[in-house]
């Protein structure tokens, strides 16, 4: 069975206590405030009241991009129920943003063995999965003693002409759900033909009976109007957001209930970093060094005994009447057969026309697979934690294509450092004109649509030649010039616990010779961050050992800032035990 992560233990557990207290309160908002000030933090974001769903439970969990928020939102339904509605059944209604993520979706909540799958058997044992056209064949009965959880896109429900969507419309097929059903208000009613003035045998109106769950993946792209009007119309319990980047705008902004953050994420091995990035002058310069990296990581892991085998995703170009030369996903694919020599069985291509990896086990130590050739791989719903190398052959001009790549070779494979260092980190190899521009939509794309905040961002992004004369630059990981200091963990220490109040950057910094963790320290070093530090690094009365270390001016050269903080100037050195 899966364990959860300590960063997502932390958010299912503050979920936990939220539900608890909003259930003894009856109240959401005062119970959101309270759940943040019982913290120690004031609330970083107010209290939205979307329309119409006012009362219930609607809060987000912040987890950026390669955090495995699927997971964890399977995981709070068994937390919703053991805390709010205390049932043993649960109508689900699971919305994602797209065909591609429902399928992705789909096939992991139902496949035995998957994580999501076996999550949710441990937690209600005969859990019934399907699509609103599988509908039919839930019966009464499940509604009453299963969980059922119906996963759909929110288009499939957000319209304005409630008439041309399906869902809203009278089925006999609905019929036998509401036969024993006598006196429940609120449901739409018949205004014409011989069900007139009975209630509309729709799936609208089962939702209004059963009071679904309402959770919300990649909840950024249901915050308008008629998606607040879509939902009130579904009559939820409550509603759960999951995304790495939530609207915070004071007109439609979510309830921001937890951030888990990126240095959480590093910490638990979950996402590579840092991100290695280079720039070349020429679409071929960036493809051939692309598959050199490649090559090279396919090696190290041979060395090292790793069973990774390192995939390179690369963004073509769309096809366009305009420009015969644009180039396609199957030019490229016969540019890395005749001029790379690529054996055409490594090489898939994965658009919307052409479905090269579908029912191809990624994973499987037979797969020949190592090049995949995509347009848009986030809305063709790729993904597989072996992509290490990202290669795009034009230039990066939008948040939007930076994600889409940058998201694909984030996570780590199986959340367990690599035994060879290349293969901790993440590889790009990118044409483009101006690499501290690329560089600064790359930091940009971090935090605006990655989740990471931007302390991470400019700590795991510096421009600097990488290969001379091509104007090639490097993102690097913490403290890259090495304005860094490794402390002595004399404790366990919970890496999250200051990120990202606290403008300081923490990871995992090896061991001292005497088999002690290290902590690795970079970003403002403010004297009460100092004090926190000692007291959760020291395992001694006011943590005066680490404080000594903090504080060795002959090992830690400090300055005033402007601001009255302290920033950690100086080599890169590991303090004494």
């Amino acid at each position: 069975m899966f364990e959860p992560k300590i960063y997502q233990q932390k958010a299912l557990d503050t979920l936990r206590d939220y539900l608890e207290l909003t259930s003894r309160l009856g109240d959401p908002k005062a119970s959101f405030l309270e759940s943040w000030h019982e913290r120690g933090r004031a609330a970083v974001n107010r209290w939205h009241e979307a329309p119409g769903l006012g009362g219930i439970p609607y809060v987000c969990i912040r987890v950026p991009t390669g955090g495995g928020k699927t997971w964890m939102a399977a995981r709070s339904l068994r937390v919703v129920r053991d805390s709010y509605t205390h049932s043993d059944s649960l109508h689900v209604l699971w919305l994602v943003p797209s065909q591609a993520i429902l399928n992705q979706t789909l096939d992991a909540l139902t496949t035995a063995g998957h994580p999501y799958r076996e999550e949710l058997v441990e937690g209600w044992g005969r859990p019934l999965v399907v699509t609103l056209e599988g509908l039919e064949s839930v019966s009464p009965q499940d509604f009453a003693t299963r969980l059922v959880l119906v996963v759909a896109t929110i288009q499939s429900f957000r319209v304005e002409d409630k008439s041309i969507r399906t869902i809203y419309a009278h089925s006999e097929k609905w019929e036998r759900h509401f036969a024993l059903l006598e006196g429940i208000e609120g449901l739409e009613l018949s205004v014409e033909g011989a069900n007139r003035g009975r209630p509309i045998h729709s799936f609208v109106n089962l939702c209004r009976v059963f009071r679904p769950l309402i959770v919300v993946d990649e909840a950024h792209n249901a915050r308008g109007k008629l998606s607040f009007a879509t939902l009130a119309r579904l009559s939820p319990v409550g509603i759960l957001e999951f995304t790495a980047t939530p609207d915070t705008t004071a007109a439609s902004g979510s309830n921001v209930l937890h951030e888990a953050t990126a240095s959480e994420l590093k910490a638990e091995k979950m996402i590579k970093l840092p991100i290695v990035l280079a720039e070349h002058a020429t679409w071929a310069a960036a493809v051939a060094a692309a598959v050199s990296t490649r090559a090279s990581l396919e090696e190290a892991a041979r060395a090292s005994g790793d069973k990774v085998r390192p995939i390179v995703l690369y963004q073509a170009q769309a096809k366009d009447r305009d420009d015969p030369s644009a180039m396609t996903a199957d030019k490229l694919r016969e540019h890395l057969i005749q001029n790379e020599g690529i054996d055409p069985a490594q090489v898939a291509v994965a658009t919307g026309e052409e479905r090269g990896i579908e029912g191809v086990d990624l994973f499987s130590p037979t797969c020949p697979v190592r090049h995949i050739i995509t347009v848009q791989a986030l809305k063709e719903g790729w993904d597989c934690s072996y992509a290490y190398v990202f290669c795009s052959i034009q230039e990066l001009k939008s948040a939007r294509a930076v994600e889409q790549l940058l998201g694909r070779v984030l996570r780590m494979p199986f959340a367990q450092a690599r035994p060879s260092p290349h293969l901790n980190k993440a590889y790009a190899h990118v044409s483009s004109r101006d690499f501290a521009q690329t560089a600064k939509d790359l930091k940009d794309c971090l935090v605006d649509r990655m989740g990471f905040e931007r302390i991470e961002a400019e700590a795991w992004v510096q421009a600097n030649d990488f290969f001379p004369g091509e104007g090639s630059g490097v993102i690097e990981g913490l403290a890259p010039d090495g304005k860094s200091v490794a402390v002595t963990a004399y404790a366990p220490f919970d890496f999250g616990l200051f990120a990202p109040a606290s403008g300081i950057v923490l990871e995992d910094g090896g061991m001292t010779p005497g088999g002690l963790p290290l902590v690795r320290v970079s970003g403002k070093l403010s004297d009460s961050t100092i004090a926190l530090l000692a007291v959760g690094l020291g395992a001694d009365s006011g943590g005066e050992r680490t404080l000594a270390e903090l504080q060795a001016p002959a090992r830690v050269e400090r300055a005033q800032g402007a601001d009255g903080s302290r920033f950690l100037l100086g080599e890169f050195i590991v303090l004494p035990r």
